[in-house]
C-alpha cells in the first residue's frame, strides 16, 4: 500500500492531501528525527509544499505515537500504517494539550524553568546548611 487515509484524520497528513503516503509520513518524521540539517531539508520540504512556515499544528500531525515529538517511533509507526501493516496509531483518541513546535522538533530550550529551580533550591539548601 502507498496512500492511505487517515485512522483518525488528521494524524499523519502532514500536506492535508486526505490521505498519508509513506514519502510524506515516515521519511519526513525520519528526517525530522534525525535532527541537524537532515531535519532542516525536512522542514524546507514541508514550508515548501505547505507554501507557509510550518506551525506547531501541522508538524503535530507527524506525532502518530502521541508522545509530544516527531521520532523515529513515528517515522517507524508511519512506514507500518502504509505498508498495511498496522490499521490506526497509538495516538488516536489521547486527550490532551498540543505540543509546541519547539516540543515536536526536540527543541531542549523548554529545559531552563526547571534548570531555574533547581539552582534555587540548589541554593537554598546552600544557604539553610550555612546557617
Amino acid at each position: 500500500m502507498a496512500n492511505r487515509p487517515s485512522p483518525c484524520p488528521p494524524l499523519g497528513d502532514i500536506f492535508n492531501q486526505g490521505y498519508i503516503s509513506v514519502t510524506d509520513g515516515a521519511l519526513l518524521a525520519g528526517q525530522i528525527a534525525a535532527g541537524g540539517s537532515v531535519q532542516q531539508m525536512a522542514l524546507e520540504r514541508i514550508r515548501q509544499t505547505l507554501g507557509r512556515e510550518p506551525t506547531a499544528t501541522d508538524l503535530a500531525k507527524l506525532d502518530v505515537n502521541g508522545d509530544g515529538k516527531i521520532g523515529s517511533d513515528d517515522a517507524k509507526i508511519l512506514g507500518e500504517y502504509t505498508a498495511g501493516l498496522i490499521d490506526t496509531f497509538p495516538a488516536c483518541g489521547l486527550p490532551g494539550k498540543p505540543p509546541t513546535k519547539g516540543e515536536l522538533l526536540g527543541d531542549k530550550t523548554n529545559l531552563l524553568p526547571i534548570i531555574a529551580i533547581v539552582a534555587v533550591v540548589g541554593l537554598a539548601l546552600v544557604v539553610s546548611l550555612n546557617s
